[in-house]
């Protein structure tokens, strides 16, 4: 029996809940209750279940975005760094030339 919401085998978790189309309307029995209840707490579980894995994602992808600022700040760093040293080393090289020329 497949689920003509979602299409998939009823039985399985559903956020629709389609699984409730399929309880009987008469009298419930001892084991029947037993099931329903089951039923319910599934539901709440994949309730829980669902709003983990939302926060989850969530801090998944702040984490990448923090990680990618990182790196990103270590790329600028190192390059205004670099060129700071090489226009220091720029500088250095034409004040021996200076010198040299006065000699």
């Amino acid at each position: 029996m497949t689920c003509e919401i979602q299409n998939h085998r009823v039985g399985h978790f559903c956020p629709a809940l389609c699984f409730l189309a399929f309880w009987p309307s008469e009298s419930v029995t001892m084991t029947e209750t037993i099931s329903k209840s089951r039923q319910l707490a599934e539901v709440a579980f994949g309730k829980t279940q669902t709003q983990f894995l939302a926060r989850q994602r969530a801090l998944n992808e702040h984490d990448s975005i923090t990680t990618a600022r990182a790196e990103k700040t270590l790329r600028l760093r190192t390059a205004r760094l670099e060129k700071a040293r090489s226009d220091m080393l720029a500088a250095s090289a034409i004040d021996q030339r200076k010198c040299v020329k006065q000699a």
